[in-house]
């Protein structure tokens, strides 16, 4: 997960993160522990964040699946037809 990407995005939207949450009515602490590495979004947190940024497609890989892509073309997987 790039939390970096995720905090940029906020701060260039919304201010702040404090701003962000209470605009879009997410918790703060729920958030910062995300943002600071101490917890995973659970798949309910990670569509509320999706929906109140209204991340593209490519944002979304970039932020919540960007070690599972760079994993995938670290060690791709050898697909026979």
């Amino acid at each position: 997960m790039d939390r970096e990407l995720l905090r940029r995005i906020i701060v260039e939207k919304y201010g702040t993160v404090y701003r962000f949450c209470h605009l879009k009515g997410l918790q703060q602490d729920c958030l910062s522990l995300i943002l600071n590495g101490k917890r995973d979004p659970g798949y309910r947190t990670q569509l509320r964040i999706i929906k109140a940024l209204e991340l593209t497609e490519s944002q979304v890989i970039a932020i919540f699946y960007a070690d599972v892509v760079a994993k995938e073309q670290h060690n791709p997987r050898n697909e026979q037809a």
